[in-house]
């Protein structure tokens, strides 16, 4: 159970402990910003349901609505929502309490990008380089290989002279 009782005393101690934690600038300062304006909004909050830094289920409770209020009155994404939540459960660890118990958002599947034509010649050659070690073989690696080569070259066409895309 954390042993502070007012939420700028708490912050002040995180700040300070977490210059002291293995993590990189770009963290510390990102969880620190999330953290600060977690603690604005437990400063605006009635604490109906008990004392935020101290009591669990309070700090569920909290931790729930300042999720709704990013999502709703400040238009978050889902993965600044997620950033939020993961710094809020940092500043809780180093509260020795347990983490509050929020469900994460889902993020949205992203497409791969898609290669740059220098990427592509670079990706169909090595594919062309392997196949060429391994054409001893024989099978069809060393069919694509030639494929992929006569397009990493831009030719085109395909061994029997037949249109190849590319």
């Amino acid at each position: 159970m954390s042993s502070f009782t007012t939420v700028p005393e708490a912050l002040a101690a995180y700040e300070h402990w977490l210059t002291r934690q293995p993590l990189s600038n770009n963290t510390r300062r990102t969880y620190l910003t999330q953290v600060k304006r977690y603690c604005t909004y437990l400063s605006t909050l009635h604490w109906k349901y008990g004392h935020p830094l101290q009591e669990p289920h309070a700090c569920d409770y909290a931790v729930r609505d300042y999720k709704t209020a990013l999502k709703g009155a400040h238009l978050a994404k889902p993965s600044s929502v997620n950033l939020a939540l993961a710094a809020i459960d940092h500043f809780y660890r180093f509260l020795e309490l347990l983490t509050p118990h929020v469900a994460r958002e889902d993020l949205p599947a992203q497409a791969p990008r898609a290669l740059e034509p220098p990427e592509q010649k670079r990706f169909l050659r090595a594919v062309e380089r392997f196949a060429m070690r391994s054409a001893h073989r024989g099978g069809r690696t060393a069919v694509f290989a030639q494929r992929a080569g006569h397009c990493a070259h831009g030719q085109g066409q395909y061994l029997s002279g037949g249109p190849l895309e590319c």
